[in-house]
């Protein structure tokens, strides 16, 4: 770690308060991030000392603030590990329907980030499990937005202003989440073409959800390749709820795979393990394209297509879909064609470096971005000159 780091961890609310009108008034917009300022990326830090940012640590604030079980409502500080949490929960019955890169943020940076969740068919987007949110203004005003229960229909929904803003309104400190009953069953299931079924266009048409005029379709919680280790595409379906629901749909799933020459394969998860996904979380660039469902086939055929990516993960319901990238590559190429295949796609970078981040911001609809740019002053927000990672 550089010594020219400025770091900052504050321990409450009034403290970060304090610390963002101090910000403010210094120039440059901090970077927050809910691990230790040292896991950070290496070119995180090396454009962060560029410019001369400082780094807002929330790992001082994470304890469990208020927890009603009854009321399936828990309230966390912004640093609270979202596998920790999810311990704490279970031991309730009960959870926040996330896993893989979910599980591994910090309150904060998910709700700062909103990645998508297997789970939203089911159980909503991440923004929908949001009910309240404290956040510090760039000014250092305290801004306590929703409310603890579960029906609130008074007023704005600012809390879901909130999700995805990743720092432009502020700090997060502090959130309140909707929790759920623990389903008594969950098993995922990966379907990959058999012999016969070549790259498997009816992998592809899945991904857009269900075809009303063919017969039963399971729907698809995501569609995952990864170059790396040499897969054929795999879509996954997540089965939950009792015991006799699940084996009844997973012999249905069997039987329509058998049909289309496809094989099921037990994913990782099952038993009501609400495990993280088992595969490492790689320090690799990641570009994030936000559509409409009926272009999500359309982004992934073009990135498949598109030298330097090594890994896409497509969530149809959420219309999302999700591009590593190799470190060697500048990330233009994918950009630009996740762009041509949907005109009006959003596209963000989930991790990397100022110049990604430009790449894609010129590439965004001016109108969005204007209309973006008068809601973040408004509301006393800043437009960052890039996002660094929300961890």
């Amino acid at each position: 770690m550089s010594a020219s780091l400025s770091v900052h961890r504050p321990s409450d609310t009034g403290e970060a308060a304090s610390l963002m009108s101090e910000l403010s008034a210094d120039g440059p917009s901090p970077l927050f991030t809910g691990s230790s300022p040292g896991d950070l990326p290496e070119f995180v830090r090396e454009a962060v000392e560029a410019d001369g940012r400082p780094v807002v640590s929330t790992g001082e604030l994470d304890g469990i603030v208020d927890y009603r079980p009854e009321d399936l409502t828990v309230t966390v500080g912004a640093g609270v590990r979202m596998s920790g949490l999810r311990e704490r929960l279970r031991e309730e019955g009960q959870w926040i329907p996330l896993s893989g890169t979910g599980l591994r943020r910090s309150a904060g940076g998910l709700v700062a980030a909103v990645p998508p969740t297997p789970y939203a068919g089911e159980y909503g987007p991440v923004r929908r499990q949001v009910l309240a949110v404290r956040v510090v203004s760039h000014g250092g005003e305290r801004l306590d937005w929703g409310r603890a229960v579960v029906k609130n229909v008074a007023g704005y929904d600012m809390p879901r202003l909130v999700c995805g803003s990743r720092g432009r309104l502020g700090l997060v400190t502090r959130v309140t989440f909707r929790v759920w009953p623990l389903p008594e069953v969950r098993r995922r299931f990966e379907l990959r073409p058999g012999p016969g079924s070549g790259d498997s266009a009816e992998l592809a048409g899945a991904t857009v959800g269900v075809d009303a005029s063919r017969d039963w379709q399971p729907e698809a919680e995501a569609w995952r390749w990864s170059a790396d280790a040499g897969e054929t595409p795999a879509l996954v379906v997540e089965l939950s709820g009792s015991s006799a629901s699940v084996d009844a749909r997973r012999e249905r799933l069997e039987r329509w795979a058998t049909t289309r020459d496809l094989r099921l394969e037990r994913g990782p998860v099952g038993g009501g393990e609400a495990d993280a996904d088992p595969r490492p979380a790689r320090r690799r660039p990641c570009l994030r394209f936000r559509v409409g469902p009926g272009y999500v086939a359309h982004v992934v055929t073009a990135l498949r297509e598109t030298p330097g990516t090594v890994e896409i993960v497509a969530h149809p319901r959420e219309g999302v879909v999700t591009a590593r990238l190799d470190p060697g590559t500048d990330g233009d190429a994918a950009v630009s064609a996740g762009n041509a295949a949907a005109p009006d796609a959003g596209v963000e970078v989930a991790r990397g470096g100022p110049g990604l981040h430009e790449r894609a911001a010129s590439l965004r609809d001016t109108g969005r971005v204007e209309l973006e740019g008068r809601v973040v002053t408004a509301l006393g927000g800043r437009d960052r000159p890039w996002a660094g990672d929300f961890v």
